[in-house]
């Protein structure tokens, strides 16, 4: 298959531009939020972020709920037609079935990696999506500990600071690093046997959680992602990063909640490659 050439951002619709620059700004105020919860860290560790356990078992901090609370107003101010989609704020059963109220969508992720992140891990990102249609078409994915950030406009291509980013152009199982998420995720979604069948092929087969998988496949760095139970906060941003900078990402339905994914990321020959032995049509 052969990736069209990027476009400048010039030549995107003017409001794919707009939504582009709410996009930045948004990252902009949520790693001012997430750096300072990090200085404030006392030694009591995920009690100083205000955590707790969410009735899935999954963890929210005080900053999960800040960040997401203030990007819903920046887009409210400007965008006050438009839908949003947030992990911490959106009535997920009453939305499942329902279509969004608007032709554009905003997803976000205020802090993916939130158990990582309430242990000091510095890899989590905040995830911020602009949906047309269903379509992901403004995308940006930043990482406030590390200061590295990803942004990618449909039909743009993806940067990183100003850099444009490709995917890896060959794929070698034997010198390319393979990311997967948490094995758990795996069994979660029914899919605990392809974690089983591709170590056993893979040299350097790495676990590189959340959407750090993914940024890595995004820039080069990585060949592959595979990652499961994906919810539609967790997809909708990495999968336009991906694909705008010349990758695929193959979904799967979880075989337990037809809500989440589970996905192949990365390089054309890669994802064939991880395919055949997986199985997986």
């Amino acid at each position: 298959m052969t990736t069209p050439r990027p476009q400048p951002l010039d030549a995107a619709p003017e409001l794919h531009r707009r939504a582009l620059a709410l996009a930045l700004r948004a990252a902009d105020l949520a790693r001012e939020l997430v750096r300072a919860a990090e200085r404030g860290e006392s030694s009591s560790g995920a009690s100083a972020l205000g955590a707790r356990l969410k009735l899935d078992g999954s963890v929210v901090t005080a900053v999960d709920l800040e960040v997401e609370a203030r990007v819903r107003a920046l887009i409210g101010a400007q965008f006050p037609d438009h839908a949003i989609l947030g992990e911490e704020l959106s009535d997920h059963e009453s939305e499942a079935e329902a279509e969004p109220p608007s032709a554009y969508e905003w997803v976000i992720d205020p802090i993916d990696g939130t158990a990582g992140f309430v242990h000091g891990v510095p890899l989590a990102a905040t995830l911020i999506c602009l949906r047309e249609r269903g379509v992901p078409v403004v995308a940006v994915a930043d990482f406030p500990s590390i200061g590295r950030r990803l942004h990618a406009v449909r039909g743009c291509g993806t940067h990183e600071d100003g850099r444009p980013v490709r995917v890896c152009p060959s794929f070698d199982p034997k010198q390319d690093i393979v990311c997967h998420g948490d094995p758990y995720t795996f069994a979660l979604s029914g899919h605990s046997e392809w974690i089983e069948r591709a170590q056993g092929q893979l040299k350097f087969f790495r676990s590189y959680t959340d959407a750090f998988g993914h940024y890595l496949v995004a820039r080069g760095s990585a060949a592959l992602v595979l990652d499961a139970a994906m919810e539609r906060w967790d997809l909708a941003a990495t999968r336009l990063l991906v694909e705008e900078a010349g990758g695929i990402v193959a979904r799967f339905p979880d075989r337990n909640d037809p809500r989440r994914s589970t996905v192949i990321s990365g390089c054309e020959a890669g994802v064939q490659w991880m395919r055949d032995l997986l199985g997986a049509a």
